[in-house]
């Protein structure tokens, strides 16, 4: 569909902030990963509480390295694809406005992931009660970045106006579609990333690809949510227009 091409397009046209974001997901990762490996091979060995303790230290410290990269690159490419209507003077103030709103949108969807791990090593539970947390998980990693799109959009996060940031994804629902099938592609990715062996070199080099195909669907989501922003926007401005 067209909003696929033109969000691909509007990515191509960002080569340096897509370069910027490709290479903090796999910094990430790559921290990620060597802290999987370090308590799965024994290394550092904690009780089944420390360790969850460790895990959530872990994945504040991760979600604000993506925090900050999502404020600054995000930032870049809305200046640019909705020039000159959206303004932003700078990184800093990408950085003042729009940190603690990407800040809390990764952090929501780790709370089911760290439930269905204290579950599972504190409570003892089966597969069977943890799959309705890894659903919940997966509609979250979905939705994370278009409602962050939607709201930086608008400027930023108010809640007396947030109703009104994520009315776009209803007004435009053919197209909101499209784009969660867009991100419904990582799935299978983080199907894949879950099963995946990480101490070999294929599963190495799996789990890297892995992060980049996935910054990458983020960049594309984003750009095609911001570009369903403008033209909902255009939409309803034909509106005031008629009367």
């Amino acid at each position: 569909m067209r909003i696929i091409r033109d969000a691909i397009n509007a990515v191509q046209q960002n080569l340096v902030p897509l370069a910027v974001y490709l290479a903090v997901s796999l910094f990430t990762g790559a921290l990620g990963l060597g802290w999987h490996l370090l308590h799965e091979h024994e290394i550092v060995q904690l009780e089944a509480s420390a360790l969850l303790t460790a895990n959530l230290v872990v994945d504040l410290l991760l979600s604000v390295c993506f925090a900050a990269a999502q404020s600054i690159v995000f930032g870049r490419m809305g200046r640019r694809i909705d020039r000159p209507l959206w303004r932003l003077a700078d990184d800093r103030e990408a950085l003042r406005r729009f940190f603690s709103l990407w800040l809390v949108l990764n952090l929501i969807p780790i709370v089911p992931v760290r439930g269905m791990e204290y579950l599972h090593q504190v409570a003892g539970e089966d597969a069977a009660a943890l799959s309705p947390l890894f659903l919940l998980y997966l509609f979250l990693a979905l939705i994370v970045v278009p409602v962050g799109a939607c709201i930086m959009f608008t400027g930023g996060f108010r809640l007396a106006r947030l109703g009104e940031s994520l009315a776009p994804l209803g007004r435009q629902l053919p197209t909101t579609l499209v784009v969660v099938f867009i991100n419904a592609l990582q799935i299978p990715l983080l199907m894949m990333a879950f099963d995946m062996p990480r101490n070999t070199a294929v599963g190495l080099v799996g789990w890297f690809a892995i992060c980049v195909i996935a910054g990458y669907i983020e960049c594309v989501v984003f750009a095609a949510t911001w570009l369903l922003c403008m033209a909902d926007r255009d939409a309803m401005e034909d509106v005031d227009l008629e009367f």
